[in-house]
Protein backbone atom coordinates (compact mmCIF):
# COMPACT_ATOMS: atom_id res chain seq x y z
CA UNK A 1 0.00 0.00 0.00
CA UNK A 2 1.27 3.44 -1.09
CA UNK A 3 1.90 5.88 1.90
CA UNK A 4 -1.10 7.67 2.65
CA UNK A 5 -0.60 11.72 4.03
CA UNK A 6 -3.54 13.45 5.81
CA UNK A 7 -3.27 16.95 4.65
CA UNK A 8 -5.25 20.45 5.82
CA UNK A 9 -6.28 23.17 3.13
CA UNK A 10 -6.29 26.06 5.40
CA UNK A 11 -9.84 26.26 5.91
CA UNK A 12 -10.52 23.54 8.03
CA UNK A 13 -10.91 20.49 5.29
CA UNK A 14 -8.58 17.81 4.74
CA UNK A 15 -7.43 15.88 1.94
CA UNK A 16 -6.05 12.44 1.18
CA UNK A 17 -2.81 12.27 -0.80
CA UNK A 18 -1.72 8.74 -2.02
CA UNK A 19 0.57 9.43 -4.26
CA UNK A 20 -1.47 9.85 -7.08
CA UNK A 21 -3.39 12.51 -6.60
CA UNK A 22 -5.71 14.52 -3.96
CA UNK A 23 -9.10 13.69 -2.53
CA UNK A 24 -11.36 15.74 -0.78
CA UNK A 25 -12.42 14.22 2.61
CA UNK A 26 -15.69 15.00 4.69
CA UNK A 27 -15.81 15.26 8.05
CA UNK A 28 -16.56 11.66 8.73
CA UNK A 29 -13.71 10.70 6.56
CA UNK A 30 -15.22 9.47 2.82
CA UNK A 31 -13.55 10.83 0.17
CA UNK A 32 -16.08 13.02 -1.87
CA UNK A 33 -14.54 14.01 -5.29
CA UNK A 34 -10.75 14.66 -6.85
CA UNK A 35 -9.87 18.18 -5.70
CA UNK A 36 -6.88 20.09 -6.80
CA UNK A 37 -6.22 21.85 -4.26
CA UNK A 38 -3.14 24.03 -2.64
CA UNK A 39 -2.07 22.19 0.34
CA UNK A 40 -0.55 22.34 3.42
CA UNK A 41 0.95 18.51 4.23
CA UNK A 42 0.52 17.77 7.95
CA UNK A 43 2.55 14.43 7.71
CA UNK A 44 0.96 11.33 8.69
CA UNK A 45 2.94 10.81 12.09
CA UNK A 46 0.19 13.63 13.14
CA UNK A 47 -2.44 10.86 12.59
CA UNK A 48 -1.11 7.79 13.61
CA UNK A 49 -3.18 4.67 12.51
CA UNK A 50 -4.19 6.56 9.48
CA UNK A 51 -4.88 3.94 6.71
CA UNK A 52 -7.20 3.34 3.72
CA UNK A 53 -9.73 0.67 3.75
CA UNK A 54 -12.62 -0.44 1.55
CA UNK A 55 -14.68 1.62 -0.80
CA UNK A 56 -12.69 4.63 -0.51
CA UNK A 57 -13.52 5.09 2.98
CA UNK A 58 -10.79 6.38 5.01
CA UNK A 59 -10.34 6.20 9.05
CA UNK A 60 -8.51 7.95 11.27
CA UNK A 61 -8.51 9.16 15.00
CA UNK A 62 -11.18 11.99 15.85
CA UNK A 63 -8.81 14.17 16.91
CA UNK A 64 -7.62 13.78 13.20
CA UNK A 65 -11.00 16.08 12.05
CA UNK A 66 -11.22 18.75 14.36
CA UNK A 67 -11.16 21.69 12.56
CA UNK A 68 -11.68 25.74 13.01
CA UNK A 69 -14.25 27.89 13.57
CA UNK A 70 -15.70 30.95 13.85
CA UNK A 71 -15.23 32.74 17.30
CA UNK A 72 -14.51 36.30 18.55
CA UNK A 73 -12.33 37.49 20.94
CA UNK A 74 -11.90 40.20 23.52
CA UNK A 75 -10.56 43.74 24.25
CA UNK A 76 -8.77 44.07 27.45
CA UNK A 77 -8.24 47.67 28.11
CA UNK A 78 -5.58 49.06 30.55
CA UNK A 79 -5.64 48.44 34.23
CA UNK A 80 -8.37 46.28 33.25
CA UNK A 81 -9.48 41.96 33.05
CA UNK A 82 -11.18 39.07 34.19
CA UNK A 83 -11.16 37.21 36.94
CA UNK A 84 -11.79 34.79 39.95
CA UNK A 85 -10.99 33.49 42.88
CA UNK A 86 -8.47 30.93 42.31
CA UNK A 87 -10.04 27.66 42.07
CA UNK A 88 -7.06 25.84 41.13
CA UNK A 89 -5.41 23.18 44.14
CA UNK A 90 -1.10 23.92 44.65
CA UNK A 91 0.17 21.31 42.32
CA UNK A 92 3.31 20.77 39.92
CA UNK A 93 1.49 20.89 36.35
CA UNK A 94 -0.33 23.23 34.40
CA UNK A 95 -1.74 23.58 30.60
CA UNK A 96 -2.49 27.19 29.70
CA UNK A 97 -3.92 28.16 26.22
CA UNK A 98 -4.89 31.39 24.52
CA UNK A 99 -5.04 33.40 21.35
CA UNK A 100 -3.89 36.97 21.43
CA UNK A 101 -3.07 39.99 19.38
CA UNK A 102 -1.02 43.07 21.28
CA UNK A 103 1.02 46.30 19.73
CA UNK A 104 2.12 47.78 23.43
CA UNK A 105 0.77 46.31 26.21
CA UNK A 106 1.99 44.38 29.66
CA UNK A 107 -0.16 41.76 30.52
CA UNK A 108 -0.82 39.03 32.13
CA UNK A 109 -2.49 36.86 29.53
CA UNK A 110 -2.86 33.90 31.67
CA UNK A 111 -2.63 33.56 35.62
CA UNK A 112 -3.12 30.86 38.16
CA UNK A 113 -2.22 32.51 41.68
CA UNK A 114 1.65 32.33 41.43
CA UNK A 115 1.95 30.88 38.11
CA UNK A 116 1.64 33.55 35.48
CA UNK A 117 1.82 33.59 31.83
CA UNK A 118 2.95 37.60 30.61
CA UNK A 119 3.55 40.11 27.91
CA UNK A 120 6.19 42.55 28.48
CA UNK A 121 7.12 45.92 27.92
CA UNK A 122 8.87 44.59 25.15
CA UNK A 123 6.98 42.20 23.72
CA UNK A 124 8.43 38.74 25.25
CA UNK A 125 6.43 36.23 26.82
CA UNK A 126 7.29 34.81 30.18
CA UNK A 127 5.98 31.92 32.11
CA UNK A 128 6.51 32.23 35.77
CA UNK A 129 6.05 29.75 38.40
CA UNK A 130 6.42 30.11 42.11
CA UNK A 131 5.98 28.17 45.82
CA UNK A 132 5.41 30.75 48.27
CA UNK A 133 6.07 28.67 51.22
CA UNK A 134 9.94 28.25 49.95
CA UNK A 135 10.42 31.38 47.29
CA UNK A 136 11.48 28.51 44.66
CA UNK A 137 10.92 29.82 41.22
CA UNK A 138 11.17 28.52 37.49
CA UNK A 139 10.87 31.11 34.53
CA UNK A 140 11.32 30.74 31.13
CA UNK A 141 11.36 34.01 28.41
CA UNK A 142 10.75 33.73 24.70
CA UNK A 143 13.62 34.24 22.51
CA UNK A 144 11.02 36.00 20.47
CA UNK A 145 9.27 39.32 20.72
CA UNK A 146 5.32 39.56 19.67
CA UNK A 147 4.32 43.52 20.06
CA UNK A 148 3.21 42.94 16.53
CA UNK A 149 -0.69 43.78 16.55
CA UNK A 150 -1.14 39.91 15.30
CA UNK A 151 -2.99 37.40 15.92
CA UNK A 152 -0.80 34.67 17.66
CA UNK A 153 -1.47 31.08 19.25
CA UNK A 154 0.19 30.37 22.23
CA UNK A 155 0.17 26.62 24.31
CA UNK A 156 2.13 26.40 27.17
CA UNK A 157 2.60 23.36 29.52
CA UNK A 158 4.85 22.94 32.25
CA UNK A 159 5.22 20.09 34.86
CA UNK A 160 8.02 21.05 38.03
CA UNK A 161 8.14 17.17 39.54
CA UNK A 162 11.59 17.46 38.84
CA UNK A 163 15.10 18.45 39.81
CA UNK A 164 16.91 21.68 39.33
CA UNK A 165 17.90 21.67 35.00
CA UNK A 166 15.34 19.20 34.38
CA UNK A 167 11.96 20.70 34.48
CA UNK A 168 9.41 19.89 31.81
CA UNK A 169 8.24 23.28 29.94
CA UNK A 170 6.59 23.45 26.60
CA UNK A 171 6.41 26.99 24.86
CA UNK A 172 4.64 26.58 21.59
CA UNK A 173 4.30 30.30 19.93
CA UNK A 174 2.12 29.98 16.13
CA UNK A 175 2.40 26.48 16.27
CA UNK A 176 6.14 26.04 16.61
CA UNK A 177 8.16 25.19 19.47
CA UNK A 178 10.57 28.47 20.88
CA UNK A 179 13.64 27.65 22.44
CA UNK A 180 13.14 30.08 25.59
CA UNK A 181 15.66 31.20 28.31
CA UNK A 182 15.16 28.83 30.93
CA UNK A 183 16.03 29.44 34.83
CA UNK A 184 15.38 26.59 36.78
CA UNK A 185 17.84 25.95 40.22
CA UNK A 186 15.32 24.58 42.31
CA UNK A 187 14.28 20.89 43.12
CA UNK A 188 10.47 19.69 42.56
CA UNK A 189 8.34 22.01 44.04
CA UNK A 190 4.34 22.48 43.92
CA UNK A 191 3.21 25.53 42.32
CA UNK A 192 1.25 28.24 43.95
CA UNK A 193 -1.78 28.33 42.11
CA UNK A 194 -4.17 28.38 44.70
CA UNK A 195 -2.86 31.85 46.33
CA UNK A 196 -4.97 35.16 44.58
CA UNK A 197 -7.23 35.14 41.67
CA UNK A 198 -6.95 33.37 38.38
CA UNK A 199 -7.63 34.83 34.71
CA UNK A 200 -6.41 37.24 32.59
CA UNK A 201 -5.66 41.47 33.10
CA UNK A 202 -3.78 44.03 31.85
CA UNK A 203 -1.18 46.27 33.37
CA UNK A 204 -0.21 48.82 30.89
CA UNK A 205 -2.47 49.74 27.62
CA UNK A 206 -4.58 47.29 25.84
CA UNK A 207 -4.39 43.95 24.39
CA UNK A 208 -7.25 41.24 22.68
CA UNK A 209 -7.21 37.64 23.48
CA UNK A 210 -9.39 34.64 22.65
CA UNK A 211 -9.79 31.21 23.43
CA UNK A 212 -8.75 30.75 26.90
CA UNK A 213 -8.02 27.60 28.42
CA UNK A 214 -6.44 26.61 31.87
CA UNK A 215 -6.31 23.25 33.64
CA UNK A 216 -3.63 22.04 36.38
CA UNK A 217 -2.67 19.05 34.14
CA UNK A 218 0.14 18.70 31.64
CA UNK A 219 -0.08 18.49 28.07
CA UNK A 220 3.03 17.22 25.95
CA UNK A 221 3.31 19.53 23.69
CA UNK A 222 6.29 18.08 22.07
CA UNK A 223 3.41 15.81 20.33
CA UNK A 224 2.51 17.75 17.36
CA UNK A 225 -1.26 15.67 17.35
CA UNK A 226 -1.69 17.96 21.00
CA UNK A 227 -0.88 20.98 19.21
CA UNK A 228 -3.17 19.81 16.62
CA UNK A 229 -6.07 19.54 18.62
CA UNK A 230 -5.77 23.56 19.71
CA UNK A 231 -4.29 24.97 16.89
CA UNK A 232 -5.31 24.22 13.07
CA UNK A 233 -2.84 24.14 10.28
CA UNK A 234 -3.32 27.81 8.92
CA UNK A 235 -2.85 28.83 12.79
CA UNK A 236 -6.75 29.74 13.64
CA UNK A 237 -8.76 28.30 17.02
CA UNK A 238 -9.73 24.07 16.57
CA UNK A 239 -12.90 23.52 17.52
CA UNK A 240 -12.31 22.38 20.84
CA UNK A 241 -15.85 21.61 21.69
CA UNK A 242 -18.11 23.39 24.02
CA UNK A 243 -16.42 22.89 27.28
CA UNK A 244 -12.82 22.28 26.21
CA UNK A 245 -12.69 18.67 26.65
CA UNK A 246 -12.14 17.98 22.55
CA UNK A 247 -8.89 18.73 23.12
CA UNK A 248 -8.56 18.04 26.38
CA UNK A 249 -10.08 14.78 26.76
CA UNK A 250 -11.99 16.14 29.78
CA UNK A 251 -13.58 18.96 30.87
CA UNK A 252 -10.89 21.81 31.82
CA UNK A 253 -11.17 23.91 34.82
CA UNK A 254 -11.12 27.11 32.75
CA UNK A 255 -12.76 27.98 29.13
CA UNK A 256 -13.23 31.66 28.25
CA UNK A 257 -14.76 32.13 24.54
CA UNK A 258 -17.17 33.44 22.62
CA UNK A 259 -18.87 32.64 19.21
CA UNK A 260 -18.49 35.21 16.26
CA UNK A 261 -20.94 38.25 17.16
CA UNK A 262 -21.99 36.68 20.83
CA UNK A 263 -21.44 39.53 23.59
CA UNK A 264 -18.45 40.56 24.71
CA UNK A 265 -19.46 40.12 28.18
CA UNK A 266 -20.24 36.49 27.90
CA UNK A 267 -16.58 36.10 27.80
CA UNK A 268 -16.70 35.94 31.45
CA UNK A 269 -18.85 32.97 31.66
CA UNK A 270 -16.40 30.27 32.28
CA UNK A 271 -17.15 27.32 29.99
CA UNK A 272 -15.24 24.81 31.92
CA UNK A 273 -15.95 22.72 35.03
CA UNK A 274 -14.69 26.09 37.33
CA UNK A 275 -16.56 29.03 38.17
CA UNK A 276 -17.69 32.34 36.42
CA UNK A 277 -15.62 35.27 36.02
CA UNK A 278 -15.91 39.04 37.50
CA UNK A 279 -15.15 41.83 34.54
CA UNK A 280 -12.81 44.39 35.67
CA UNK A 281 -14.10 47.85 33.70
CA UNK A 282 -16.12 47.05 30.35
CA UNK A 283 -15.47 44.24 28.03
CA UNK A 284 -15.98 45.13 24.20
CA UNK A 285 -15.26 42.67 21.15
CA UNK A 286 -11.92 43.01 19.55
CA UNK A 287 -11.15 44.64 16.37
CA UNK A 288 -10.09 41.41 14.81
CA UNK A 289 -10.69 37.77 15.57
CA UNK A 290 -7.75 35.02 15.19
CA UNK A 291 -10.48 33.16 12.69
CA UNK A 292 -10.38 35.87 10.71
Amino acid sequence: MADKYLLEDGSGGYLLEDGSGYYLLDGGGFVLKPAGLHAIQCGLGKWPGLHAIEHGHVAFPSYAAVSSFACDGVLIEDGEGIIQTSEFTDGRQITFTCFFKASTATAYLCFAGYCTVTIDESGYITVFAYEIDTAYIFQAISAGTYHDGEWHSLLVSMDTNYSAGNKICHMIIDRAAVSPTITDEEVAFDIGLSGGNAGTGSDVSDYEIAEVTMDASYIDFSVQANIDKFVTASNKPANIGTDGSTAYGFTPKIYMHIDDGEAAANFATNRGSGGDFTITGTLSTSSTSPSD
